[in-house]
């Protein structure tokens, strides 16, 4: 006896063993006596009748045409387009590169030979992986939840377990990881105008709570700020190499430090916080 697994509402998929109402068999007699598959749920009682869409439709208290009207508007909904595709570029930027920022420290590290080969290498090497395992998970698991998601379809019966750790995992990388950015920010605006202790922590206030109006505002805004912040971002660098054309010795490129001089502590670090976004 054969049993046919049964496709499930639940996020993941399938269904499991204690999920499952209705089992439907299939015995080597049933096939031997009437030469094709005879279906048999063992526990559809014998005087179940089938009823058809026109049937439902009136019980429901809908007539046919009414019914069908009713299913062409579900059919022409479609997913609500949040952000187009100049806004997720932006996002995609601001959040996996944010701009050229740290490579001037990677760069004292190891040389700018090792630095341009690790920044040309590393996201083939580490990122284009895990944009195609991103892209399958999505594709397979469309949810807003992500990797908490594919974690809890991951696991079996240990994913309630697992779900809490990317979840506890997912929340220390956010919060440590936004708050390098006001510092950051304050960092860069006392270099020109030297600002006091107290104002360095009212700045950084000030930032967050920017970014979290923003966020709560919804995604559209989000991407419009994104938009405008990789323009302020990319194009004093633009600026800058337009100015430095004529200063460029492509054989200061070669130049590689001694083993022993080069600081990989500071390098490894930085260079997986540049590219791993």
């Amino acid at each position: 006896m054969a049993e046919t697994p049964l496709l499930s509402s639940s996020p993941c998929g399938f269904q499991s063993m204690h999920e499952r109402n209705v089992r439907v068999s299939l015995t080597a007699e049933d096939v031997l006596e009437t030469g094709e598959r005879v279906l048999s749920p063992e526990v559809a009682p014998p005087d179940t009748v089938d009823v058809g869409p026109e049937e439902e439709g009136q019980a429901a208290g809908q007539t046919p045409e009414a019914r069908r009207a009713a299913e062409g508007e579900e059919e022409a909904v479609k997913p609500k387009v949040c952000v187009g595709t100049a806004k997720l570029f932006a996002l995609l930027f601001i959040s996996c590169i944010g701009g050229a920022y740290g490579t001037e420290e990677t760069v004292q590290a190891v040389g700018p030979l090792l630095a341009m080969i690790f920044m040309f290498a590393l996201p083939w090497i580490l990122q284009y992986p895990m944009c195609l395992l991103t892209a399958e998970l999505s594709s397979a698991l469309p949810s807003n939840s992500g990797v908490i998601q594919w974690a809890n379809c991951s696991f079996g019966r240990l994913s309630t377990f697992f779900t809490m750790q990317t979840v506890f995992i997912s929340l220390f990388i956010s919060v440590s990881d936004n708050a390098i950015y006001p510092t950051l920010f304050v960092d860069y605006l006392n270099e020109m105008v030297p600002l006091s202790r107290a104002w360095q922590y009212t700045t950084k206030a000030a930032v967050m709570a920017v970014a979290v109006i923003l966020n709560l505002v919804g995604v559209d805004i989000v991407g419009v700020c994104a938009l405008i912040m990789t323009f302020l971002v990319v194009s004093p660098f633009a600026i800058m190499s337009l100015f430095a054309l004529p200063y460029v010795h492509p054989s200061n490129w070669l130049i590689v430090p001694n083993f022993l001089e080069m600081n990989w502590i500071v390098f490894i670090p930085l260079i997986f916080w540049n590219l791993n976004g």
